[in-house]
């Protein structure tokens, strides 16, 4: 609905000065996304960058300031009861403050290349395109079968040799029993699903970002514990000792694309999409050694830490950006000047859409933004920043078009 631009304005002092109530951070929202008041907010934020400038242009780092200061305010504590709807209405103002964060780049945030007035309107529920709101994942069994894991939600399934899958209360798949012979699984979470996450047979939690895939065996026999991923995937691994008199601990190995990643007992995030050149370890407790698959010096690293794999060789990255490592375990999209076409991968894959550019450009963003909003409100934001612009396509099947 429209609203008077006099109410606008009193909800946009409101909003800066942390006092929304629920309904109106709600109404506040939807003028926001409108695009109908782009230049109200334009010049509010003008005005509020005027009050921190000492001569000339603010500096970057007054900038950043000024950011941290905006997110600090929209992700206060309402002295309303918590629940859904509040933890959705801060998810909301957190959005709203990407908007402000992208004024912050540079002054011609609502404006096309060409300068002319940019107004997005949101789509009708029919031409948009919604985030997963439930998991599609299935397990594969040794024999081949797939089996959804809807059904394991209801029911206990004996896979045979003496095991059964089940979810538990949580939602976490896990196994019981003792096998007379390992045989291996693969748990698929597609595209456009929600993550799942699951507990091995020694106790290593794993969870399982859209678009992965993890082979692993039903039980660890012998002196060693191997997996295999396709995508991305948290590992928590559970540290277990090996029958000998030393006591050392079993080692856990991942392999991942060209590049294996060897632990005792630790968590770390592994990225090794297919479409994505290159993998990425990153360590967040303990301790890990990653090698190439194919031969070549061991590199260690240490929490706070990430091994990259590129171009035929490893790289250490001392201090890699954690926030956006994790964002997709905490359920969220996390740019922190992110090029356009990692950006779009992870929309293609979160929403199970095909993602077409016009033409190569060059492009970054910063954004921390909730995953569970549609698509056509998260293309709304980033293109606020007049670099980039976006087209949903339904036929012959979905697609978003990049262009500029």
């Amino acid at each position: 609905m429209d609203i008077p631009h006099s109410l606008f304005n009193e909800l946009l002092q409101k909003f800066h000065a942390g006092t929304l109530s629920d309904a109106e951070a709600l109404l506040f929202r939807e003028g926001l996304l409108s695009g109908r008041y782009d230049e109200v907010v334009k010049e509010a934020v003008h005005q509020r960058l005027a009050q921190h400038r000492e001569t000339g242009a603010l500096t970057e780092e007054k900038k950043q300031l000024l950011l941290q200061q905006l997110m600090q305010q929209l992700q206060q504590e309402t002295p309303q009861k918590t629940g859904a709807p509040v933890r959705r209405l801060r998810q909301w103002m957190v959005a709203a403050a990407v908007i402000l964060l992208f004024i912050l780049g540079g002054y011609r945030l609502f404006l096309k290349p060409d300068g002319q007035h940019h107004v997005a309107h949101k789509l009708p529920d029919e031409q948009d395109i919604a985030a997963p709101e439930q998991s599609t994942a299935y397990l594969t069994l040794a024999d081949g079968k797939r089996v959804p894991l809807d059904r394991l939600a209801t029911d206990v399934l004996n896979i045979g040799n003496g095991m059964e899958v089940y979810t538990n209360a949580t939602g976490q798949i896990g196994y019981k029993g003792t096998p007379a012979v390992a045989t291996p699984n693969t748990l698929t979470v597609p595209r456009g699903s929600r993550p799942v996450s699951l507990v091995l047979a020694d106790g290593t939690k794993v969870w399982l970002d859209a678009g992965s895939a993890l082979t692993y065996p039903t039980a660890f026999t012998g002196r060693e514990r191997n997996v295999s991923l396709t995508g991305q995937a948290y590992f928590e691994v559970a540290h277990i000792a090996a029958a000998s008199e030393d006591g050392t601990a079993l080692p856990f190995t991942v392999t991942s694309g060209d590049v294996a990643t060897k632990v005792l007992g630790t968590h770390f995030n592994v990225t090794a999409f297919k479409e994505e050149a290159g993998a990425k370890v990153t360590l967040l407790e303990g301790r890990v050694k990653v090698a190439p698959v194919n031969g070549g010096g061991e590199m260690d690293v240490r929490p706070g830490q990430q091994a990259l794999w590129a171009e035929g060789r490893l790289k250490l990255n001392r201090s890699p950006d954690l926030d956006e490592v994790m964002a997709w375990h905490n359920d969220r999209f996390y740019f922190n000047g992110t090029d356009i076409q990692s950006v779009m991968q992870q929309v293609g894959r979160w929403y199970n859409v095909e993602v077409e550019f016009e033409e190569p450009f060059h492009h970054s963003c910063v954004a921390d933004l909730p995953r569970n909003m549609p698509v056509s409100e998260l293309l709304k934001i980033i293109e606020l920043t007049g670099m980039v612009h976006f087209k949903i396509v339904q036929a012959p099947h979905k697609k978003i078009i990049v262009s500029r």
